[in-house]
């Protein structure tokens, strides 16, 4: 199995990875759902059903704050799953590093080592998890928009 394979599998074993597309999936749940409501909240305007308005104005803030809810954790979960990936990334290079021969290190400047430990390991973690979570994230939305779309359309 190849390394880049193995950085895949460790990826999709985070709980962090998981819980923010769990996030992500809510999320774009709640904001396909906001405009049913809505079309809801108009029609039982026309019929004059105060009732059901007042049960769609409710479902229409649970949305809302739902979203606000998991878009806060999906955030912290996509900071908290970087950070863990810097770190791995950072052990992986010392490790490397600290495995090369003494002469190896004569070809290189040492600002090139400390630019990668402290610069492109952040950069490639950020690089590394976002791109994911906004594809699942894409997926998810045309998914449920088109769910929502289905379910709109009278037939």
């Amino acid at each position: 199995m190849s390394n880049q394979s193995n950085k895949v599998i460790i990826v999709l074993k985070e709980a962090t990875f998981w819980l923010a597309i769990l996030t992500s999936l809510i999320t774009q749940l709640c904001t396909a759902l906001m405009p049913v409501i809505t079309q809801q909240i108009l029609d039982a305007a026309v019929a004059k059903n105060i009732q059901r308005i007042s049960w769609m104005a409710a479902g229409y803030l649970a949305s809302f704050l739902v979203i606000i809810i998991s878009e806060f954790f999906g955030q912290s979960l996509s900071g908290i799953f970087a950070a863990k990936q810097e770190v791995r990334l950072k052990n992986e290079l010392a490790t490397a590093t600290l495995a090369k021969r003494e002469d190896s290190f004569q070809i290189d400047p040492a600002s090139r080592y400390q630019n990668a430990y402290t610069n492109e390991t952040a950069t490639i973690a950020d690089g590394l998890f976002n791109p994911m979570l906004m594809f699942a994230a894409g997926i998810f939305g045309l998914i449920f928009n088109i769910m929502a779309l289905n379910f709109s359309i009278p037939f």
